[in-house]
């Protein structure tokens, strides 16, 4: 050794500062432990070098979150890109729009699939609308809109902060390549907050890692993102809601109810489900995690000042949420559903039970699979912990036996009333919550409550791979791979995407979009089929409505205005037969729709009383037009004809229709 003396002194500083850090961990202020302890020539050089070790400390820990980042992203990739495969190769022009069971025949490629998926796209693509100032803010101007812009007068939140990452990966490519990314980014951040928060319960990076496999691979998560629904993207926050409380409960720490406070917060931007169950949760895991606690002093104040202090960013952020979610819940008393959904609707998207576990297709019930590996993983756990609690009858072992029985509780419970109507005693649970839980009754697909089970799965998984390898020290380092390979390969047989092709061109938008601009208007029109305005088809006139900007009278929503019911499609519901008076096209033209595009591809032949060409012609007649073919094969277009209308005070209408590409 060059210098012993001098590593002496090190060896003495360290112990020195290590018995004042843990000797007056009580104090205020580090300076003052140190001080008190430290010898008055010693005291700079042991200021010194404590800074020294924490840096380092802070270092080796900013090190190891770096490499949970890394780690976790690399998992994701690797089960993301088979169990999406072939999305992956054609992400800038194939949009999912729903997943089956691996067993089943694989949906066919086909173009512009209507549905949910397209209708999110419509409002990602006008909040990026509203970011690059293409549409004033908060202005949803292209569907329901009757001539009145300032009617259309929408605000929210939009979908923040998904919305948001997706404009960024606009940026680098099409609408479609945007939308595939943010699967990819909910998905990958859903399995980085289930680690995070599994590293609560476990201290072993391993276990961790493994238990939050069930949230990013459990097939509602996929059902939920694959199936365009906002739930996929919103249920992301649940365990960092969970993870926020565990820390402002259990170690009295701001930055956790910061963490829980942003997490319900963004839960209501992204989906009413996902904020309403979490809400609900908020006190349910703030008692649990007080369980956990190692100590409490109840007879200090203080003690219920740092708590209190603790928990309040989550409660000032989760009266935001409240009033956010205020602005679309207004909007819903003016619907034909304020009144709540009825038990007959309930059960048309309620799941049964052997959808747990069944391989096969079961329709509305495959979107509940829980598979097998978590259940015989809970029933080892509990079998374990229940030995050791039993055995050590306090402390630790009996404060996670009863830990791993509430969150057991827990899962039981999201399960039972996630089948509705069709749940254990006939559905009395569910019909018993519907009265006891204010707006409760508004929830049409009971298994919408699956968005907080990744969590506590993940939680339940971690307890018990936690306390087997305490049981079993011994056990060889390579079955957690394995076990995680299981758990992949069972959840990847029960998920399968499907794809459709989109077109981010349409001649006929264009046609009509060119043609206001060439007139210096606003472009308007009608869009037939025309719907009761909660009809899946509409969702493509909405995408190529935000495309063309084109400010369309129909809309698509799952709370319809009672006023376009009404106003709209009670009165031109005679257009989709091919019947238009004198009347109706003069209030149209009133409206400033001077178009009516026609879809022939999409009217359903349970609903085509007449063929959808003869309803074009039957209504382009009545107006004084002749259609004709025109534009590329499969876009007919009509133009005005020269002669003069005969329409006393009836400007032109112009025809146009829209065939998807092949």
């Amino acid at each position: 050794m060059e210098n012993p003396l001098g590593l002496c002194r090190i060896g003495f500083h360290f112990t020195l500062s290590f018995y004042a850090f843990t000797r007056f961990s009580k104090s205020n202020s580090p300076q003052m432990r140190l001080s008190s302890c430290c010898a008055s020539g010693a005291r700079e050089r042991c200021f010194q070098y404590t800074a020294k070790l924490n840096f380092r400390h802070r270092t080796a820990q900013n090190v190891k979150a770096s490499r949970r980042i890394l780690f976790s992203l690399l998992i994701t990739l690797a089960i993301c890109l088979p169990l999406s495969w072939p999305l992956p190769k054609m992400m800038s022009d194939t949009m999912p729009w729903g997943a089956t069971k691996r067993m089943e025949p694989p949906a066919e490629l086909s173009p512009m699939i209507p549905g949910d998926h397209i209708q999110f796209l419509y409002y990602m693509l006008l909040a990026n609308d509203f970011i690059a100032g293409q549409t004033p803010l908060f202005y949803n101007l292209y569907e329901f809109n009757t001539g009145n812009d300032e009617a259309r007068y929408s605000p929210g939140s939009y979908y923040l902060p998904f919305s948001l990452a997706f404009s960024v990966f606009h940026l680098f490519g099409t609408p479609a390549f945007a939308w595939n990314a943010s699967i990819f980014l909910a998905a990958w951040l859903a399995y980085l907050f289930t680690w995070l928060l599994a590293l609560r319960y476990t201290s072993r990076e391993g276990i961790a890692a493994t238990a939050a496999l069930f949230a990013l691979l459990l097939p509602f998560q996929w059902v939920q993102l694959f199936g365009g629904s906002p739930a996929g993207f919103g249920m992301v926050m649940i365990p960092l809601l969970l993870l926020g409380i565990d820390r402002a409960v259990r170690d009295d720490q701001f930055s956790g109810g910061l963490i829980a406070g942003i997490a319900i917060f963004f839960a209501s931007c992204t989906d009413t489900h996902v904020f309403f169950f979490g809400a609900l949760l908020i006190p349910v895991w703030c008692i649990v995690a007080f369980t956990q606690r190692a100590s409490f002093n109840w007879q200090r104040p203080a003690a219920y000042w740092r708590l209190t202090r603790a928990l309040a960013p989550l409660l000032i952020l989760a009266i935001l949420a409240l009033l956010q979610t205020q602005i679309g819940t207004d909007s819903i008393q003016e619907t034909a559903s304020s009144a709540g959904r009825t038990i007959g609707e309930v059960k048309l998207f309620s799941p049964r039970w052997q959808g747990l576990w069944a391989w096969r297709s079961i329709n509305v019930t495959d979107q509940i699979y829980l598979g097998y590996i978590i259940t015989a993983l809970l029933a080892l756990g509990g079998f374990t912990l229940t030995t050791r609690a039993i055995r050590a009858r306090r402390g630790v072992a009996m404060q996670r036996g009863f830990l791993f029985a509430l969150v057991c509780v827990g899962i039981a419970g999201t399960v039972a009333l996630a089948m509705g109507p069709f749940g254990p005693f006939r559905g009395k649970l569910f019909a018993l919550v519907r009265d006891l839980v204010p707006n409760y009754e508004m929830i049409r697909q009971p298994a919408k409550i699956f968005v907080i089970l990744p969590a506590l799965l993940g939680i339940g998984a971690a307890l018990t791979l936690d306390a087997v390898v305490e049981a079993r020290p011994r056990l060889p380092r390579w079955l957690l791979p394995v076990l995680g390979l299981l758990i992949a390969a069972e959840y990847y047989s029960q998920t399968r995407v499907s794809l459709s092709r989109i077109s981010d061109t349409n001649t006929a938008y264009a046609a009509v979009a060119q043609d206001a601009q060439t007139r210096a208007k606003k472009a308007r029109a009608m869009v037939l089929p025309l719907w009761p305005g909660d009809s899946h088809f509409a969702s493509i006139y909405q995408y190529y409505s935000m495309l063309y900007r084109i400010r369309m009278i129909n809309g698509y929503s799952p709370f319809v205005p009672t006023e376009y019911i009404e106003g709209v499609f009670d009165r031109y519901e005679t257009l989709n037969l091919g019947y238009a008076s004198e009347q109706q096209l003069d209030q149209l033209l009133s409206l400033g729709i001077d178009h009516l595009l026609l879809h022939e591809d999409l009217y359903p032949e349970k609903s085509q009383r007449v063929p959808d060409r003869h309803s074009a012609f039957r209504v382009a007649e009545q107006s004084a037009h002749r259609p004709t073919a025109t534009g590329r094969p499969g876009v007919g277009l009509s133009n005005p004809s020269d002669r003069r209308s005969a329409r006393t005070g009836c400007n032109q209408l112009e025809f146009l229709f829209p065939r998807q590409p092949p």
